[in-house]
């Protein structure tokens, strides 16, 4: 697995990102032929088969692209011990990095260890669900950005590597400021088709919905963070955003330490976080404070980086600032209009059933973005144009985004 994930780097740096796509596919299909067909003749040992199937699979789909690429890995005598000590003093710091974001998530789940029963696995139903638009949007962007904007500042077009740090910095907050707004209006709904059905109850609903608005909040600026990094790693700066890293993993875990700190002993603050959420008669809601902290600690760390950033490429901020009040202030209309269809289609689909849920999620979410976009056009977004263009064409007919359009 891990040389595998080496290989997606290689495929990633040459704009070759169907397989890195399809990779983690095969990898969950690996998984999930363990679970159905090697459990039953093997036990548990079956599932960690299916695991090692999954890897292998997550490798092989990329080596015809690696060979074809003529990267695949081969034995030398002579190795060039100033490249690799190079790799080492950039690999390093990004290694540690991401291993703060892990450990923060830990500190947050063994916070959630000694709260209420089943705290743990609302936190990581809440999570796993956040996780879904910033994996599409965010992490989506921020890689397919990442080759042009090396390539970019490597051959010295500074005026470019701007142009394409903006239009992906504006595309992210195009479609992630608005998946905030409907997860956060449309939360129990989200949650109550996708985990509600056995002994996942009502409560159980309500409260991993009030945890998933808490997380939602921080999409943009974990999309944000995202962003800066690859592109200050595209411009070989990797020291300040380490000690950022670092810094926004510890302020996470402090935030929600000190929430969770004020819900025990503050009547009047844990009264306004279970009011807002509308949880005041669920049991165990002291989770919630996880959600308001990683979101605390994620805007934190993402305003650090991008001062960072602006401070290296003045005028950056500038250049977005119009298209994200636009997005923002349609995205407020959508939220508003998308809570007012629910309570109007509430007159007429039944919320005790599974399709009566999802009628009324989706045309309230048909109804809200339909507003969303009506604001945009009013607004004249310069990105909407963009957007509609790449979707009424076909995708092979779509012109490459990339200022390295032969590669592509």
């Amino acid at each position: 697995f891990g040389i595998s994930n080496l290989f997606g780097s290689l495929v990633q740096a040459n704009n070759r990102f169907l397989v890195y796509a399809v990779s983690p596919l095969l990898y969950n299909a690996g998984i999930i032929f363990g679970a159905l067909f090697l459990i039953k003749p093997f036990g548990l040992v079956g599932l960690a088969v299916g695991v090692v199937l999954g890897a292998l699979l997550h490798l092989l789909i990329q080596l015809p692209t690696v060979s074809g690429l003529s990267l695949l890995p081969r034995f030398t005598f002579s190795p060039d011990w100033n490249l690799v000590r190079g790799a080492a003093t950039v690999s390093v710091p990004r290694t540690i990095s991401l291993s703060v974001s892990h450990i923060s998530v830990f500190f947050l789940v063994s916070m959630a260890s000694l709260m209420a029963p089943g705290s743990i696995t609302v936190f990581n139903f809440a999570w796993n669900l956040q996780s879904v638009p910033l994996a599409i949007f965010g992490v989506s962007y921020s890689l397919a950005a990442f080759p042009a904007l090396s390539k970019l500042f490597i051959a010295g077009d500074a005026e470019n590597f701007l142009v394409k740090f903006v239009a992906s910095a504006k595309h992210i907050i195009f479609w992630i400021v608005p998946c905030t707004a409907l997860f956060f209006i449309l939360r129990a709904h989200i949650v109550r088709v996708i985990l509600g059905s056995g002994a996942f109850d009502w409560y159980d609903t309500r409260l991993t919905a009030a945890v998933l608005a808490l997380f939602v909040l921080s999409l943009v600026f974990q999309a944000i963070i995202l962003l800066c990094l690859r592109g200050l790693y595209a411009m070989g700066a990797t020291g300040k955003p380490f000690y950022i890293t670092i810094l926004g993993g510890a302020s996470i875990v402090i935030f929600s330490y000190i929430f969770a700190k004020m819900f025990e002993l503050s009547p009047i603050f844990r009264y306004f976080l279970e009011d807002i959420l509308n949880i005041s008669d669920v049991p165990g809601t002291s989770v919630v404070t996880l959600g308001l902290g990683f979101s605390m600690g994620s805007a934190f760390e993402a305003l650090l980086l991008w001062r960072f950033f602006a401070k290296r490429w003045r005028g950056v901020t500038t250049q977005i600032i119009r298209s994200f009040v636009q997005v923002v202030s349609a995205s407020v209309v959508l939220s508003l209009v998308a809570y007012g269809s629910l309570r109007v289609f509430n007159l007429f689909f039944s919320l005790s059933t599974f399709w009566g849920v999802v009628a009324q999620g989706a045309l309230s979410a048909i109804v809200g973005i339909a507003a969303w976009f009506l604001v945009l056009r009013i607004l004249n977004n310069q990105e909407l144009p963009v957007i509609l263009s790449t979707l009424r064409d076909r995708y092979w007919r779509v012109k490459p985004t990339s200022p390295d359009t032969g590669i592509v």
